[in-house]
């Protein structure tokens, strides 16, 4: 039986009974709610004796009028929350039945223990019962709550400097200086939170906000202790005001970069102007010591409506580039500047007028992104040198404006645009059939035509597969023909090939979006939960504007058992792109492991994801079935063909507790597509519990296994 009562005793406090709604009768009683959350927490999961509680609720009342205030309150309880709510065991000890309420202190604790930092971070919104002031209670009671609010105030601070330093390690600044702020609100007179908040803060490229910081830290200790703070303390702020300190410019501490659209000056039809982003974007990618946004995601910021300090912000960068071009009488024009996006400053400012020539544009790009590396600091290896200023994605100037064209249609992810990028790319190749860039344009387009089911794979991957081998002949080194082949390998289920397919793009390109982002999607595929996640939260540090993106991240959160973090990023997935099915579908599998039936039910309906095939339905029936709506869940299962849908038929059936029936269904399986193979690997465990001790599931997880290239 799962919980059916939720509460909520870090921050604001918060009951909330079956069917979701608040429990407001309970929470005016500070003594009833302190009692709950004694049973909550004293003992997590185990009993209480009754004389401890009488001595810390009832310390000056009689033995029997204690005990009888005792009953009566834990009557109070089960008649709010249920008689399921409290159990005993003899006449002496009682205790809260974890499988009726679910606490947020508790859920904290195991997170922590099991060292899932980002879910303790989020479950901790303030210190336990904030403000709760129990009338009549013992001593022992006041210094209980204080024990518990120091051990829990504790650990949240733990989390935060663990996933501070996580991402410190992993080049993440921006969102280590969010963790050290955090403990520097806890702790706003300690000298470490500053100190190491005015480092992340410089590494991500916010001087100015560092020195901010360490100024108030200063004011701050005069005021409230009347004294001088830490001497490092004053070095940091002369650092910082000086211009000194360690460069947040290194290898190990990328800058960070937007390349936003370029503006299209006169009557162009923008096809040189969508060239140079593009190809500056991708020249700037390969280097190790800058981090930049992906095209996607610069793309929304097109027509030059928003400031830098907004585009900034939405993108987490801390330097923008944009420009204008203008194509006219065989010339090419483009006017650049680079900007700080934190102080809005410029960096740099440059101009070229050159004759328009397939080597000019080349030239331009060149020294356009050698010049971004200089002013940005970043150190280029001499391959990354070679690199940036040797690629050519084609030498025929019609060809790169095919190209242009082909991907301007492929961004359209219609039917439509996809056809019409595959004859662009054809046609490019016609005129220069050595161009590797559109060898892969041809090849993403024609797999994408497949992937969103309007070709068969035998129409289109043989030829998709030529295309991919051929790019990599004139160029191994594109890190998206290996990224394309890497996504091949995925769609045939070739699972290892396509991990290492991937890796190499990323290891090629380390800004690759999408690379990361297919990565955080094919790693848990592969039952490798904590690297799909790293790859998503990557990929959406660099496309944080990409739907797909963060709907792969999700799932990250949702395949490690960070649950509430699933939720969030899948609203967020619906505030970017509302049709996105897949957002709503991975919500609500987080909801149902939170134990919210009713918002998981809502939220499915009649909800369809095309690449889950059943799983909606299927889902909706396991939630029905976990509240007690077997009738329900029958009706669904009805509906279900065990030929078309023998996975999500013994689903079904497990869940209903009719087992051999399930085996039955699941072993009429015979290819493992992308929602079963999840779906054993991490959704649903309570329901594959009734199955996994039979011999039967070991065979069928090594089937599933072989099915996607590994070993039993």
């Amino acid at each position: 039986m799962r919980p059916t009562v939720e509460l909520r005793i870090l921050g604001p406090t918060e009951l909330r009974g079956s069917d979701g709604a608040l429990v407001h009768s309970f929470l005016p009683g500070p003594k009833r709610l302190a009692l709950l959350s004694y049973l909550v927490l004293a003992r997590p999961g185990a009993f209480v004796r009754r004389d401890r509680v009488l001595l810390h609720f009832w310390p000056d009342r009689d033995q029997q009028a204690a005990r009888n205030a005792l009953s009566n309150m834990l009557h109070q309880i089960r008649r709010s929350l249920g008689p399921e709510a409290l159990r005993s065991r003899g006449t002496e000890e009682v205790g809260v039945s974890p499988d009726h309420l679910w606490c947020d202190a508790v859920a904290f604790m195991e997170a922590v223990e099991a060292e899932r930092w980002s879910e303790a971070a989020e479950l901790y919104r303030g210190e336990l019962l904030d403000g709760l002031h129990v009338p009549g209670g013992g001593p022992e009671l006041e210094q209980w709550l204080d024990r518990e609010r120091y051990r829990l105030h504790r650990e949240h601070a733990r989390a935060h400097r663990k996933l501070a330093e996580e991402a410190e390690t992993r080049g993440r600044h921006a969102n280590a200086a969010a963790h050290w702020r955090t403990l520097l609100a806890a702790a706003p007179l300690d000298p470490e939170p500053i100190l190491r908040l005015t480092t992340a803060l410089e590494a991500a490229g916010r001087r100015s906000q560092a020195l901010e910081a360490a100024r108030d830290h200063v004011h701050r200790v005069r005021r409230e202790l009347g004294a001088e703070p830490d001497p490092r303390v004053h070095e940091r702020v002369e650092e910082l005001e000086g211009g000194k300190g360690p460069s947040p410019m290194t290898r190990d501490q990328p800058s960070t970069l937007a390349v936003l659209p370029f503006q299209v000056l006169g009557d162009d039809d923008g096809a040189f102007a969508s060239g140079l982003h593009h190809d500056l974007i991708t020249r700037l990618s390969g280097l190790s010591g800058l981090r930049v946004t992906s095209r996607s995601s610069a793309l929304h910021f097109a027509g030059g409506k928003d400031s830098v300090s907004s585009v900034a912000r939405a993108l987490g960068v801390s330097a923008v580039l944009d420009g204008a071009v203008r194509h006219a009488a065989g010339r090419i024009r483009l006017t650049v500047q680079l900007v700080d996006a934190w102080e809005e400053t410029h960096r740099w400012a440059h101009s070229f007028d050159r004759e328009l020539t397939t080597a000019n544009l080349l030239d331009i790009q060149a020294e356009l992104a050698e010049q971004i590396a200089e002013h940005l600091h970043a150190q280029l290896s001499p391959g990354e040198k070679r690199r940036t200023t040797e690629w050519t994605p084609t030498e025929d100037l019609e060809a790169y404006r095919l190209i242009a064209y082909g991907r301007r249609a492929l961004d359209a992810r219609t039917q439509e645009g996809m056809r019409k990028a595959a004859t662009h790319f054809r046609r490019a190749l016609a005129q220069d059939p050595e161009s590797a860039v559109a060898w892969i344009g041809l090849a993403d387009a024609l797999t994408l035509l497949h992937d969103y089911g309007y070709e068969s794979p035998d129409a289109v991957l043989p030829r998709a597969e030529e295309a991919i081998e051929r790019a990599l002949e004139l160029d191994s080194q594109l890190a998206e023909a290996h990224a394309s082949r890497g996504l091949l390998h995925a769609t045939r289920r070739e699972g290892p090939e396509a991990i290492r397919s991937l890796e190499r793009a990323v290891e090629l390109n380390p800004s690759f979006a999408e690379a990361h982002n297919w990565l955080g999607w094919v790693s848990p595929l592969l039952d490798d939960a904590r690297g799909g996640l790293e790859s998503a939260q990557r990929a959406v540090e660099l496309a944080p504007l990409s739907a797909e993106s963060v709907v792969n991240l999700s799932l990250g959160h949702l395949t490690t058992g960070a649950f509430e973090a699933a939720v969030r990023e899948a609203q967020r997935v619906r505030e970017l792109e509302p049709e996105y099915s897949t957002a709503p579908f991975y919500q609500s599998l987080a909801l149902y492991r939170l134990h919210r039936l009713d918002e998981a039910i809502a939220i499915l309906g009649d909800l369809e994801a095309a690449w889950a095939g059943a799983g909606p339905q299927a889902t909706l029936a396991v939630l029905h079935a976990a509240g007690g709506g077997d009738e329900r869940a029958r009706q669904i299962l009805n509906r279900l063909d065990v030929r078309d849908a023998p996975f999500a038929t013994g689903l079904v059936r497990a869940a209903l507790g009719e087992v051999e029936d399930a085996w039955k269904a699941l072993e009429r399986v015979e290819t493992w597509h992308h929602w079963p193979t999840l779906a054993v690997h991490h959704f649903y465990p309570d329901v594959w519990d009734a199955l996994r001790g039979d011999p039967r599931w070991a065979r069928l997880v090594a089937e599933l296994r072989r099915s996607w290239g590994l070993g039993d």
